[in-house]
């Protein structure tokens, strides 16, 4: 009977577990949304650091964490990306871990737009600590964790349409494959293809507003993920403040702020949950963070030492 209800347990959690690690903070990590946006910012390198912890209400929290590097024209101009990404969940710490190496190419058709296809090739582990479950009986499960490979593409579209209005839009496909994804060996468990289609279009209204609004539709399995908002961008000289306000439907509301320099962009959200869920967890969400770090390359300019000596004649 404990193993019984341990399982049903154990179902429920492992369900979110074949749901992807999603954030509501969409523009930090790119390759979450799209392989194809890697090397997408106008800096030659991007380190992006985010975590999201939730549902501290009920149990004990899920956490999820994704850390993000990218490099623009590495090889043979290919903008190349590093993510790795983890959850926790669960007394008895389900976790999955996953590492991605993701590769894109940009191709230019006009001087005011651009088009890049991306791939993205990925290893991922899931597993679950027994020894934090107490059972009134001794319990022999079959796994305590398995790797699975996984394989993701997609492109993504972006062209100025005037002086101040730039927008773009992309499509990815996660797990290709449709890797298997079960602890008891189950053949007819699998990681469901996931679906990413987005829309962002920001307009500079004068010199201190730019107005960026984003919309991201996500369908994995039977389950589907509307997510609408604003992010403005607000000039003050020396720092730009970003607030932000997000919906998803029939889910949270999203509520959050910025903080952006020359080289690092801090933003920190809340959701608020509004869904059947609520109940239990008091319309409380969860905290969410990320830092992004941008630089460039040092480019070294070789000196000519002119002599100044007079040339000799004699």
């Amino acid at each position: 009977m404990k193993r019984i209800i341990f399982l049903i347990l154990m179902s429920h959690t492992f369900f979110m577990f074949t749901q992807d690690i999603h954030f509501s903070q969409i523009f930090g990590d790119n390759i979450i949304i799209n392989p194809a946006k890697i090397g997408s910012s106008n800096n030659d390198y991007r380190f992006c650091i985010q975590r999201k912890s939730q549902w501290k209400s009920i149990g004990a929290p899920y956490t999820s964490f994704s850390s993000t590097y990218e490099s623009k024209n590495l090889l043979n101009r290919l903008n190349v990306g590093i993510q790795f990404l983890s959850d926790k969940s669960g007394d008895g710490q389900l976790q999955q871990h996953i590492v991605n190496l993701g590769l894109s190419k940009n191709y230019k058709f006009h001087d005011k737009d651009d088009f890049s296809l991306g791939l993205l090739f990925g290893l991922g582990q899931l597993s679950i600590d027994y020894s934090n479950l107490i059972f009134e009986t001794p319990e022999n499960f079959m796994n305590s964790n398995f790797l699975y490979p996984d394989l993701s593409a997609g492109f993504h579209y972006s062209i100025l349409l005037s002086n101040s209005i730039k927008s773009g839009f992309g499509c990815a496909v996660y797990h290709i494959t449709k890797p298997k994804y079960s602890l008891y060996n189950d053949k007819n468990v699998f990681l469901n293809r996931k679906n990413n289609f987005y829309f962002d279009l920001s307009q500079d209204y004068n010199d201190d507003l730019k107005i960026i609004y984003k919309a991201l539709y996500s369908k994995q399995g039977n389950t589907q993920e509307l997510l609408l908002g604003i992010h403005p961008n607000i000039d003050l000289e020396e720092i730009i403040i970003n607030p932000m306000l997000f919906y998803r439907l029939k889910d949270a509301y999203v509520f959050g702020i910025g903080f952006k320099t020359n080289h690092i962009n801090f933003n920190i959200s809340y959701d608020i949950n509004i869904s059947d869920l609520n109940i239990a967890s008091t319309s409380r969400g969860g905290f969410e963070f990320s830092i992004v770090y941008l630089w460039n390359k040092k480019y070294n300019h070789k000196k000519y030492n002119i002599d100044p000596k007079c040339p000799n004649f004699i």
